[in-house]
């Protein structure tokens, strides 16, 4: 009976169950069956199959590369720095400044330096503006970067003149105002006089007046000897 058990519990393995058909389909009783039952069961069990070796690993696939990176980006995007003595360039992120060539024209906004060019990067200005004074009624001011030179004026009652023709005027406010003219007749009839406002006053020899002197090459001739003695003075003068 308790073969009988064993047999029965067997069934419920796959090995014996194997085990079991291989038994039936060779032995015609019962006795015999459970004793080979036994022997080839104990076989399956001791020795077992040879362990299966399974297919060939996976390598996988090729590992992907991912598509084209890209450098990140500069802040600001063009680098710009505002500077003119500068070449600017973004560099695998970072923003780069290279200054530019020595002596590369530039302006360095100061209205104070007529040559401005670049030096190291930094745009320099040279030559600096020299004030001078407007006029007789202003001073010499002061240069400012930002408007140029300043233009003060001359105390007031400070001699001046804006006019060869004009004597005695005076500073009021920066302007040259009052005076007198200047005299022009030198009483000599042999003479046009006049004045110039830059020249000052002149007094051209007479040449069409058949009274007075004519210039010749060599000299003075007097052609009437009415006035005579008042031409004569003109001799020293030099054609």
């Amino acid at each position: 009976m308790g073969n009988f058990k064993h047999y029965v519990s067997s069934l419920l393995f796959p090995v014996s169950v194997v085990a079991t058909t291989a038994v039936a389909c060779s032995s015609g009783t019962v006795g015999n069956e459970e004793n080979q039952l036994g022997s080839v069961s104990q076989a399956a069990v001791s020795t077992g199959g040879k362990a299966g070796t399974g297919g060939k690993a996976g390598t996988g696939g090729k590992q992907g590369t991912g598509g084209s990176s890209s450098p990140p980006p500069c802040s600001p995007p063009d680098c710009n720095d505002n500077n003119v003595c500068t070449s600017d360039a973004c560099n695998s992120g970072t923003c780069t400044h290279t200054p530019v060539a020595n002596g590369t024209g530039c302006s360095d906004s100061n209205v104070c330096t007529q040559s401005d060019t670049c030096q190291s990067g930094v745009c320099t200005g040279s030559n600096p503006v020299v004030c001078t004074a407007l006029n007789t009624c202003h001073l010499a001011g002061i240069c400012n970067p930002s408007t140029g030179c300043s233009n003060p004026n001359a105390p007031d009652s400070t001699p001046c003149s804006n006019s060869a023709c004009i004597q005695g005027a005076q500073c009021a406010a920066g302007n040259c105002q009052g005076g007198t003219p200047v005299p022009v007749d030198d009483g000599d009839a042999c003479t046009t006089d006049s004045c110039d406002p830059v020249t000052g006053v002149k007094h051209v020899p007479v040449t069409d007046n058949p009274t007075c002197a004519k210039w010749y090459s060599g000299g003075l001739k007097v052609e009437s000897g009415l006035i005579t003695a008042t031409c004569k003075k003109h001799s020293s003068i030099s054609k």
